[in-house]
């Protein structure tokens, strides 16, 4: 890896709000053209976006592994307009809740 190539990896990596106002100030004072400030806006926008994807997966993954099965001891019955009866079952929500809740931190 060439100087260069490691100053610009280190250089996106450490976009942060606060490193995002500096360089963007930078940016500013060095008169660098409105274009480029805001391909570099959606860069830092794309980068917290991806990064907050990455974290959400990374929780719900959490969840799934802690959250027991949720029995469904509700029978709803369906009548169609052409006369058919069909029944699935469900849980209630206030049952979804008492056991998800706890999970969540709720």
């Amino acid at each position: 890896m060439t100087a260069v190539t490691k100053a610009k990896t280190d250089a996106v990596a450490e976009i942060e709000p606060g490193n995002m106002v500096t360089l963007l100030s930078q940016a500013l004072n060095d008169g660098v053209a409105v274009e480029k400030l805001e391909k570099i806006v959606g860069l830092y926008e794309r980068l917290g976006d991806r990064a907050a994807a990455q974290e959400f997966s990374a929780s719900l993954a959490r969840f799934q592994e802690k959250c027991p099965p949720i029995p469904k001891s509700s029978t709803a019955k369906i009548v169609t307009k052409g006369g058919t009866n069909f029944s699935y079952r469900y849980a209630e929500i206030d049952q979804i809740a008492r056991i998800v809740n706890p999970l969540l931190g709720a």
